[in-house]
């Protein structure tokens, strides 16, 4: 009986963890903002990636900080919890953490603030300028494309860890079709013009083009046989 009702109490504390952490697309987390609920927007990012806008209203508490944890203390527990990062690894991340430390309601926005200025859904505090270039500008992407060999560009960031793990990957496979294929390592932070020109929603991503098209492309990790062999075909 005891181990019944073990098993249960488990089964139940589960279920409210499951419940109390709750992914939602962007449409869906607009909604539940313009609602009217008393929700608790939180931008998890760091500091400085907040100062480049950040959703309207969304206090800023950076997950990755030793502290985050004792700045929560100032949120309700008793009231919904929105959280998101850029592009949903960390707000998963301290989604979980407030669950476990007793936040019963928890909103995780899919895809991240990236995703979400790709949808043009409103944002604040973004230093507007139709002539800003950041990085690579759209011309000079669409010029190395011009070109007779294939053409690999890989997507990545520095606080994405599949990226990085996929780096060695990409860089051996530079090595070894050098002059016969391109290959292009972009960060989307550095080259922020490129990168929402194109839409880019997800990392890691490649995409492989071929006489200025996209022949293939893939999201996630990838091994390094399956770039071999797509490029090779390509060639």
């Amino acid at each position: 009986m005891k181990s019944f009702l073990g098993i249960a109490t488990v089964f139940t504390l589960l279920q409210t963890i499951a419940f109390s952490q709750v992914k939602l697309n962007g449409n869906d987390f607009q909604a539940r903002l313009d609602s009217g609920a008393n929700v608790q927007l939180v931008d998890v990012r760091t500091a400085e990636e907040y100062k480049q806008g950040h959703l309207v209203n969304a206090k800023n508490i950076d997950f990755r900080k030793e502290d985050f944890l004792k700045q929560t203390e100032s949120l309700d527990k008793s009231k919904p919890v929105m959280v998101y990062c850029l592009a949903g690894s960390r707000s998963a991340g301290a989604a979980k953490l407030l669950s476990e430390n007793g936040f019963t309601e928890i909103y995780d926005l899919e895809g991240g603030y990236m995703k979400w200025n790709v949808e043009k859904k409103p944002v604040e505090g973004v230093v507007k300028s139709e002539e800003a270039v950041v990085g690579m500008p759209v011309s000079e992407y669409n010029n190395m494309l011009n070109s007779e060999q294939p053409v690999l560009v890989d997507f990545t960031a520095k606080w994405c860890a599949p990226c990085k793990a996929m780096y060695p990957t990409i860089k051996k496979i530079e090595s070894e079709f050098a002059g016969k294929a391109t290959v292009k390592v972009i960060d989307i932070d550095a080259n922020k013009t490129v990168t929402e020109h194109l839409g880019i929603k997800y990392l890691p991503l490649i995409y492989l083009y071929k006489g200025g098209q996209i022949v293939w492309q893939t999201t996630g990790a990838v091994s390094e046989k399956t770039l071999r062999d797509v490029i090779t075909k390509n060639l």
